[in-house]
């Protein structure tokens, strides 16, 4: 299994959030683009995937506060 903490980049784990999302695997995109945001907290493109991957994941409190 690859490491969500792995890149040092906030563009690779949203990157990586996408690839997981697109696998269905909500729990460990959501992790990776919860790291994206660590590293760049503007990063549009991790809050929208994270709020999506919530959704999925039915924790609708989450995607509404992102």
């Amino acid at each position: 299994m690859v490491s969500v903490s792995a890149p040092a980049s906030s563009g690779a784990h949203t990157h990586l959030g996408n690839r997981h999302s697109m696998m269905g695997r909500f729990d460990v995109a959501a992790q990776a683009y919860q790291r994206a945001l660590e590293l760049s907290p503007d990063n549009r493109h991790a809050m929208w995937g994270w709020a999506a991957a919530s959704i999925q994941l039915r924790d609708f409190d989450r995607a509404l506060a992102l």
